[in-house]
C-alpha cells in the first residue's frame, strides 16, 4: 500500500493552498490530512 503525502505552499497573505489541494485531489489522490502540509508565507 502506498502513501500519499502533500506540500502546498503560498508565499503571499492573499493566496490560499485551497487551489493546490483542489488539483491534487483532481488528479486522483487521496490525501488524508495528517499527510497534507501546508506552509504561508515563507522567508
Amino acid at each position: 500500500m502506498s502513501r500519499v503525502f502533500a506540500y502546498c505552499r503560498v508565499s503571499t497573505l492573499e493566496q490560499t493552498t485551497e487551489n493546490q489541494r483542489r488539483e491534487i485531489e483532481t488528479a486522483g489522490f487521496a490525501i488524508r490530512p495528517q499527510r497534507l502540509i501546508e506552509e504561508h508565507i515563507s522567508g
